[in-house]
């Protein structure tokens, strides 16, 4: 997956990460001064046949001013310290 993108001004990016927060895992995001994020899950399509499904967790990310910024999310439980995942995306917007 890419590290960083360049934007326009007003232009989206959607991230797609996996995610199962019947597990007790889900995504958390630390780091998106600047942006503005919407977020939604969406859950595997299983046609109800399994209990405790994943699915995407989605970030759609925009910015409405040029400059240089970083969306970043940890992947652990909510309980815990420690992240078994991080993403991490830096966004150029001109």
């Amino acid at each position: 997956m890419e590290d960083r993108v360049k934007l326009a001004v007003g232009e989206t990016k959607e991230i797609i990460l996996d995610s199962n927060p019947t597990t007790g895992y889900s995504w958390s995001i630390i780091r998106s001064d600047g942006l503005e994020v919407v977020e939604e899950f969406i859950l595997d399509d299983t046609n109800g046949t399994v209990c405790g499904a994943g699915g995407k967790q989605h970030y759609r990310l925009s910015a409405k001013c040029p400059g240089e910024y970083e969306f970043m999310a940890t992947y652990r439980r909510s309980w815990e310290n420690d992240a078994i995942e991080t993403f991490s995306l830096k966004i150029d917007v001109e």
